[in-house]
């Protein structure tokens, strides 16, 4: 299951979004009561800015203190500013997913992150973040590069994507 940490309308919507999946998904409104609510069956984690107490960094920072294993992913309204964006990576989130330019992105990850394979669709099994990286990166194809006839598969290793196909 998921867990959506988050007290805005947008955190209702994502996890909305995530039960159309099929996959549970508990939805809180403090960071206490997320920490509380992973547990070993917990295979992502979505903060939903604003939560209480805490910005997205520290929050990001207490869980990597934890050392939890669940994937943290960021979804915001809107893009996401680049600083910021470098400062949350460097704290250890998977992703940030700007809501609701990102929407099919989000629900394509956490399908395959949540999923009984867990991200294992390709040669190698995939991270959280590569999974995250090549979701997006397929979304902005369908939606830009589509119209021109563009054929391409998308992997990711590591931080880097690698296209393959005609345009």
């Amino acid at each position: 299951h998921a867990v959506v940490l988050g007290v805005s309308p947008l955190s209702s919507r994502v996890t909305r979004a995530i039960r159309e999946l099929g996959f549970g998904c508990l939805r809180v409104d403090h960071p206490d009561e997320a920490d509380l609510a992973i547990d070993q069956q917990t295979r992502a984690l979505l903060v939903v800015p604003p939560i209480p107490r805490f910005s997205v960094l520290t929050y990001a920072r207490r869980g990597r203190a934890r050392s939890e294993d669940v994937p943290l992913f960021v979804v915001m309204e809107g893009p996401v500013p680049s600083r910021t964006a470098r400062t949350l990576y460097a704290e250890g989130v998977e992703a940030i997913f700007a809501w609701p330019r990102d929407a099919q992105a989000l629900k394509r990850t956490v399908f395959r992150v949540c999923g009984a394979d867990s991200a294992d669709w390709g040669a190698k099994k995939k991270t959280a973040s590569e999974v995250a990286l090549e979701e997006t990166v397929r979304a902005n194809l369908r939606a830009h590069a589509a119209p021109f006839g563009a054929h391409l598969a998308v992997e990711a290793c590591g931080r880097f994507v690698i296209l393959r196909g005609s345009l």
